[in-house]
C-alpha cells in the first residue's frame, strides 16, 4: 500500500470520530480505541496464510459494518 495513502486513510478515520461518535451511545470510548487499533494493525500487517481466521474476521467485520450504518441511518 502508498504509505501517503495509508496516512490519509487513517487520519480521515480519526479525525470524523466527533461527527458520528456519542458518548452515551452504543459504542464507549475503549472499544471504539480497540477497534480502531486493530484495524490499524491487523490492516497493515500481512497475513501468512489465509484461511478459516480470515473468514471469521470478515464476517465478524460485516455484521460491525452493518451495525455502523445502522447506528447512521438512525
Amino acid at each position: 500500500m502508498p504509505p501517503r495513502l495509508v496516512v490519509f486513510g487513517l487520519l480521515g478515520m480519526l479525525n470524523w470520530v466527533y461527527k458520528w461518535y456519542n458518548p452515551a451511545g452504543r459504542w464507549g470510548a475503549e472499544e471504539v480505541s480497540a477497534a480502531f487499533l486493530a484495524l490499524i494493525e491487523d490492516g497493515l500487517l500481512r497475513s501468512a496464510r489465509r484461511g478459516p481466521r480470515l473468514e471469521s474476521r470478515l464476517k465478524r467485520l460485516r455484521r460491525e459494518l452493518g451495525a455502523v450504518v445502522k447506528a447512521l441511518e438512525d
